[in-house]
């Protein structure tokens, strides 16, 4: 129970890693895949990936060396004295592979749709390409995938709901939205632009301007938190969904 107690500790790191990460003002949305499969990785390589020459992480593992627990039938340790049989290790092996196995099944469920926040990038102009001729056919696979994630109807109250934008319009605007957003506004932040935008080319490019509204407001993790919700609000006042 102790050296679970460890593990413990050593696990949550890899979690609280990766909630840092995704707290991160500047986030850019081509790295949050990669964050979280690096995160799953981690945990695999160091607990589920078990082999005899194992090595768990920097806290049980030190616990482990420094008492030599599964070899001693007694030890003492913070003077307590412990006592063990030789199916623990089994045991503690046993939990350590359940438990993380669970802990990244829990991100998988969390993050189902992942392909999407690395799409994402091309609504965030400082993700998009300096030169002018890859500007040209950048993103266009990944609106696809988009707009492929949008078209679904949506209901409520057992009513469908109306779309939001035509998803044929939003690939036509795409690529005039890329030219007049790299030519004015490519050094500055979604938050400062999408208002620019708004005000000056909501009538040239509504259903682009539409997509991306609806984008940075609704989570792509399952996660429902009243953080979250409260962060949606403010920033839906500040571009001026409500």
């Amino acid at each position: 129970m102790l050296a679970f107690l460890y593990y413990f500790y050593d696990i949550l790191e890899h979690v609280t890693k990766l909630s840092k990460f995704l707290q991160k003002r500047n986030l850019k949305f081509s790295d949050i895949d990669p964050m979280i499969q690096a995160t799953i990785n981690s945990i695999q390589k160091e607990y589920v990936l078990i082999d005899q020459n194992q090595r768990f992480g920097q806290k049980v593992q030190m616990f482990i060396d420094e008492t030599n627990l599964f070899k001693n039938s007694l030890i003492t340790y913070l003077d307590n004295d412990l006592s063990f049989i030789e199916q623990d290790y089994d045991e503690f092996i046993m939990d350590v592979h359940d438990y993380s196995t669970n802990v990244i099944n829990e991100l998988q469920h969390r993050f189902p749709n992942r392909q999407l926040f690395t799409s994402m990038k091309i609504l965030n102009p400082r993700e998009w390409p300096k030169e002018s001729q890859e500007l040209l056919w950048f993103g266009d696979n990944e609106l696809e995938i988009l707009l492929k994630y949008y078209e679904h109807p949506n209901f409520h109250n057992n009513i469908q709901l109306s779309a939001l934008f035509d998803i044929k319009k939003c690939r036509e605007e795409w690529a005039g939205f890329k030219m007049i957003v790299s030519n004015n506004f490519s050094s500055k932040d979604i938050e400062v632009i999408l208002p620019l935008l708004i005000q000056d080319y909501n009538d040239i490019f509504p259903n682009i301007i539409k997509l991306i509204q609806k984008a940075y407001c609704i989570p792509f993790s399952s996660v429902e938190c009243s953080v979250v919700l409260a962060d949606k609000i403010k920033l839906k006042q500040r571009i001026g969904i409500y």
